[in-house]
């Protein structure tokens, strides 16, 4: 018993539960193993009935059938254990190691009784390496929790010894036979009990990570339904967002567009009126502002790039022109600038990249009050660089690493939203990274100024004469005997669509739904020139259906173009609801980009006319 304290045998666990959780876990992962153990005690058992049989002609008749008789006893005993190997009952661990010691215990009684039976001479050649065999399964193949193993083992020793002092075996063969059994003895349960403590440290293991599993699991499911409310609240939000943005878009479009006729008659009637006309004006056109920015970053959660060739020379010409008007009235000089290189062709979104540039051309007439801006781009190996230079107030170290944060301004500590939200530079640095080869710098000095570089792959193609999103803009002189139908759900808005286009020349129909729609088109001689229509009309209806109606009355045309405006977050996502040629724009837009868009859109139904001159007598 000194010997099996000294082995430091693993304890049982402290938690009753766990323990049995092991020993079940045991019995399962065993279960093959023990079944080929039980399957190969038998197999050799019967086996070396053979042997005997070979060997009989050296025993007695008397102790042939002694012999014969304790084979077919441990053959019937090991049946057994093997039989009930392959039931349920070795799912149970004390059960199976119950059958499994009681097979191996009865090998070792029947081969110590055949040494007793067996003549002298063959004793310990023919039956005691069978013992060793014995050993073997005891300690190692069957997988028995290491005590009972040792204990079973050592009272085996034992009864090898009483049975070599009953049969009077010399001292040489006693000593040397129980010396090789204790040495295989001692061995044996040494490797019995680091078995079982690498069993149980594998359990330890295993069940650890079943439990950090079950953890992470659990975790991950707390994650997911907090993502889930998350996204639900996001969702909510956003609906509401879309939902107030259109609302507030309905007045302030019609606050602009009255301002707009208001201040075209304070010039013929009132001029004393006009300054106070013209902050009105800034007023909303700051307002306009503030939720273009923030339209303009909403939009971008959902936008998908298209990449297309652009030409580099039309489109910084179109930021240059849009801008040319705040630079004059600023009192600043705005410059093009290009390399040796006329114009080159580039892979790029060309409604994001535009976005970039105008964020960036505005940034620079913010922010500066003297001196000038220079536009330009340079064109490298493999990369068309565009740079926005300015000689404005520059932008100290200290604030680099902050100026593409959301709603930071360098120069706004008293929050002017004349100023806007902040929002420009971090809607440049978003669009940066969504758009595939993209790079942008900035270098900036105190007092100096600032220069900002996009950097832009270039591309062999040409572009396509009709990929870019903005067209040339004709003169408005061209919109005079234009005829035009309206449409808006909003009363005040209406009103002032039709003042501004009527304004301009043009003939209007206004309708505030589509059945005033549909009355319009019954005393209709004519079919317009274009439909400005609200996307979002009233008892459920949209633009598109507006739209379907008029081009149907007038034999499903498609070639009658659309300008739709709308409070939508996503204005281009509305495009794709329509089709034929329309361009949405948002409420936030400005009344010179409003008739930019229909005077763009007359122009391109004209175009379509000539191409398609059946169309055209259709209409």
């Amino acid at each position: 018993m000194a010997l099996i304290h000294n082995l430091h045998l693993p304890l049982p666990f402290a938690e009753g539960e766990q323990e049995a959780s092991y020993q079940d876990d045991t019995a399962e992962r065993f279960l093959r193993q023990r079944r080929l153990a039980a399957g190969l005690g038998l197999g050799m058992w019967t086996a070396f009935l053979f042997w005997d049989w070979v060997q009989s002609p050296f025993f007695s008749r008397h102790a042939f059938a002694q012999l014969l008789e304790i084979r077919f006893v441990g053959m019937a005993i090991l049946a057994y254990v093997c039989k009930q190997a392959w039931t349920d009952v070795f799912l149970s661990e004390r059960k199976a190691s119950v059958y499994m010691l009681s097979a191996i215990f009865t090998g070792w009684l029947g081969l110590l009784l055949m040494m007793i039976v067996a003549p002298p001479n063959n004793n310990f050649r023919e039956y005691y390496p069978g013992l060793f065999l014995c050993y073997y399964f005891l300690f190692t193949f069957i997988r028995v929790s290491a005590r009972p193993t040792l204990i079973l083992g050592f009272i085996q020793f034992l009864l090898f010894n009483v049975v070599e002092y009953i049969i009077g075996a010399s001292v040489y063969y006693w000593f040397s036979a129980s010396f090789f059994l204790i040495c295989f003895c001692i061995l044996g349960s040494f490797v019995a009990v680091q078995l079982e403590v690498a069993a149980r440290g594998e359990f330890l293991a295993r069940l650890r990570l079943t439990n950090a599993k079950a953890e992470v699991d659990i975790a991950m499911a707390t994650v997911q339904e907090r993502n889930e409310k998350m996204r639900e609240m996001m969702e909510d939000k956003e609906r509401f967002f879309a939902a107030a943005y259109h609302d507030i878009q309905q007045p302030l479009a019609a606050i602009r567009l009255f301002l707009q006729a208001a201040m075209v008659k304070a010039s013929e009637f009132s001029p004393t009126i006009q300054p106070d006309l013209a902050i009105i004006d800034r007023s909303a056109a700051d307002i306009f502002s503030i939720f273009k920015d923030i339209r303009d970053y909403s939009e971008l959660g959902n936008y998908e790039v298209n990449m297309l060739p652009a030409n580099v020379q039309d489109l910084i010409s179109e930021v240059h022109e849009q801008y040319a008007g705040a630079a004059k009235s600023k009192g600043l000089d705005l410059r093009l600038f290009r390399g040796r290189h006329a114009t080159a062709v580039i892979v790029t979104d060309k409604f994001l990249l535009k976005r970039v540039l105008l964020n960036l051309m505005s940034n620079a007439i913010k922010y500066t009050e003297r001196g000038g801006i220079v536009l330009g781009w340079v064109i490298g190996k493999e990369i068309v660089r565009i740079d926005v230079v300015d000689t404005g107030l520059g932008i100290p170290e200290e604030y680099f690493s902050k100026i593409f944060d959301e709603y930071y301004q360098v120069n706004n500590p008293g929050r002017d939203r004349s100023k806007g939200l902040g929002l420009g530079l971090s809607i440049v640095r978003r669009i940066q990274h969504i758009l595939p080869c993209h790079q942008l710098s900035f270098t900036s000095i105190v007092g100096k100024g600032s220069r900002f570089s996009v950097y832009v792959p270039l591309s062999t193609d040409l572009p396509a004469a009709n990929a870019d999103r903005e067209t040339t803009r004709p003169a408005l002189s061209g919109l005079v005997g234009r005829y035009a139908i309206v449409c808006d759900d909003e009363p005040t808005v209406l009103q002032g669509l039709k003042g501004l286009l009527e304004h301009a020349g043009m003939l209007t129909d206004t309708a505030e739904s589509l059945s005033d729609v549909e009355q319009i088109l019954q005393r209709s001689e004519r079919a317009p020139d274009v439909i400005v229509t609200d996307y979002r009309l009233q008892s459920g209806y949209t633009g598109a259906d507006v739209i379907a109606a008029v081009r149907s009355f007038f034999d499903g045309v498609a070639a009658i173009p659309v300008v739709i405006i709308t409070g939508e977050i996503s204005v281009r996502d509305i495009e794709t609801c329509v089709p034929g040629p329309v361009i949405a724009i948002g409420k936030a837009s400005t009344p010179e980009e409003l008739m930019a868009a229909v005077n763009n859109m007359i122009t391109l139904g004209q175009s379509l006319s000539q191409a398609y001159p059946a169309s055209a007598d259709r209409i």
